[in-house]
């Protein structure tokens, strides 16, 4: 893995313990980077750490809640211990339910905005500065399609990932002149484990089958099916890749053509 295109890079990827962040800390691993696993769940950390050593790649392993700024200062202060620097920082975070506005209460909204957009300052702010001091660094921010276009039962999902979307403008805007490229990715629906229980959380809310709410979520996605985690990852690889050195303020879409703007 050492011959790939961020050889001698440091990334970080928070909530890849699964999902879409498991898949895009393989992925920087196969090319070529050293990857700071982070998760709230430790098992699920060690796993993806492990897969990356059997693979031959190197991982280190840290665990730590995104949305407290005393366990992302320690995860951040592990990372330095250890490689001296981040290069590459992937804040890939969330948590999406389905929640009609007028049932949530205040401390919904705020989990909501914790896990989805706070948990991206405290990173961000912990590893930024080090990367305007190298004159080197980039930064992916995964945002959604609900960042895009607002959804139903999503409230305050839409609005924090909207807010993604607006901090990685102004961000990349604000540290360009630093030699930091700084960009969005924003998926639509993606099989992993939150994913399907959104379906189902969907369904109940509808009053209709887990099946029946496929159906339409599919029906609705030109290219007719729900995309991979593996598609996330490529995407995101691409964006912390050589190749996009003139590439800053982005929030690319994968959505299988269901968001288009």
């Amino acid at each position: 893995m050492s011959d790939g295109p961020l050889n001698g890079e440091i990334s970080l990827v928070t909530g890849s313990g699964a999902g879409n962040g498991r898949a895009i800390a393989k992925k920087l691993a196969q090319m070529g980077s050293k990857v700071v696993v982070n998760d709230i769940d430790k098992g699920k950390a060690e796993s993806v750490g492990e897969e990356i050593e059997k693979a031959g790649g190197q991982a280190l392993v840290t665990v730590g809640d995104a949305t407290k700024q005393e366990e992302v200062k320690r995860v951040a202060k592990e990372a330095k211990d250890e490689y001296g620097r981040v290069d590459i920082l992937v804040n890939n975070v969330g948590l999406f339910e389905a929640i009609k506005f007028t049932d949530m209460e205040l401390e919904d909204w705020r989990k909501y905005m914790a896990l989805n957009l706070d948990s991206m300052y405290l990173y961000t702010y912990e590893f930024l500065s080090g990367m305007i001091d190298r004159e080197h660094g980039k930064i992916v921010n995964i945002s959604s399609d609900a960042g895009k276009s607002g959804y139903p039962e999503l409230v305050a999902y839409s609005a924090a990932k909207h807010g993604v979307v607006g901090f990685t403008r102004a961000l990349a805007k604000e540290v360009a002149s630093d030699g930091i490229n700084v960009n969005a990715v924003c998926p639509g629906y993606i099989k992993t484990d939150m994913h399907w229980a959104f379906l189902d959380q969907w369904a109940e809310a509808a009053g209709k089958t887990s099946e029946e709410i496929e159906e339409e979520a599919i029906a609705g996605i030109p290219l007719g099916e729900f995309g991979k985690p593996e598609y996330v990852a490529e995407v995101v690889g691409f964006l912390v890749s050589p190749a996009t050195e003139w590439m800053s303020g982005q929030a690319v879409n994968i959505s299988g053509g269901l968001e288009t703007h």
